[in-house]
């Protein structure tokens, strides 16, 4: 997603925007619509709720779309624009008032450490291999 926001005298108006969705359909798709409903708008909560439900209907998945679970990917769109809504909002001086403080978690990025992890098993040879633990050749392969 991109937008350009211009600065008029008390608020911001959507110049340009741009909305592209992957991995919720065999290619990629653009929010036209959506697109075109943003540009000459001013950027707080009202282009927000009116936003998310031009995009429900641009965006449309057929229920036989690949990759399953296509009640979860219709959620995706909606949801990336509301956190992108969320992130432009902070990075803007003057309308951080638009963010609740329930939802600065979706604007911050999250650092968790590293998870490291090991295997220790012992081979033992029988006469048969069933049941006796063997290194899998993609294990020799990975780079941790």
């Amino acid at each position: 997603m991109r937008i350009h926001l211009q600065e008029t005298s008390k608020s911001w108006v959507v110049a340009d925007a741009s909305t592209a969705y992957g991995g919720v359909a065999p290619c990629s798709l653009s929010a036209k619509k959506t697109k075109e409903f943003l540009i000459g708008k001013v950027w707080d909560q009202n282009l927000l709720q009116d936003a998310l439900n031009v995009l429900q209907n641009d965006i449309l998945l057929k229920e036989d779309t690949p990759g399953g679970m296509v009640e979860f990917q219709k959620s995706l769109t909606p949801s990336f624009f509301f956190k992108f809504f969320l992130w432009v909002s902070h990075q803007l001086d003057g309308i951080k008032e638009l963010i609740l403080a329930s939802y600065l978690s979706a604007v911050h990025p999250v650092h968790r450490p590293t998870i490291t992890g090991s295997q220790d098993y012992e081979i033992m040879k029988h006469r048969t291999s069933v049941g006796s633990p063997e290194v899998h050749l993609s294990a020799k392969l990975q780079v941790t």
